[in-house]
């Protein structure tokens, strides 16, 4: 069986780590996840549009993840993977700076990974127009099952 390629990215890696960690413990094993352990990527480099070579690599993936820290490192993938018709979701790990998450872009992911009601409600809010075409999916905390799992070990 061909398993399907999901690859997790994000700038602030600790928040995004966890996410893997969590989804790579509860995820079927259909799927095979793999964590982006490319450079550290750096505010001049980030500022800069998504050039072809530089996302080059995503197309590798069946569906790509990426966390939502309030730098256009993220904002340029989601630009790249719209541009080259790469599916993904933005992962939003709490609703912390949620209006500086989603600015400076014209329209949000069509698909947005939540932890919970809390988050959907408050993107709905101040984001009315921009994400109505969104698909918002509530996995819960899921790294609260992962974590409860390792202190038990």
């Amino acid at each position: 069986m061909i398993k399907k390629k999901i690859l997790i990215i994000g700038f602030q890696k600790a928040s995004i780590k966890l996410f893997y960690d969590s989804l790579n413990f509860l995820i079927n094993k259909r799927y095979k996840v793999t964590f982006y352990k490319g450079p550290n990527f750096q505010k001049k480099i980030i500022l800069k549009g998504p050039s072809n070579k530089k996302y080059k690599f995503l197309h590798k993936y069946d569906f790509i993840i990426t966390g939502t820290s309030e730098t256009l490192f993220e904002k340029n993938i989601w630009k790249y993977c719209d541009t080259n018709n790469i599916r993904y979701a933005a992962f939003v790990d709490s609703i912390v700076n949620i209006k500086k998450r989603f600015s400076k872009i014209t329209k949000i992911p069509k698909n947005i990974i939540i932890t919970s009601d809390i988050t959907e409600s408050r993107i709905k809010k101040i984001f009315p127009i921009k994400s109505k075409d969104s698909r918002i999916i509530n996995v819960g905390f899921i790294s609260h099952i992962y974590l409860k799992k390792n202190i038990a070990q």
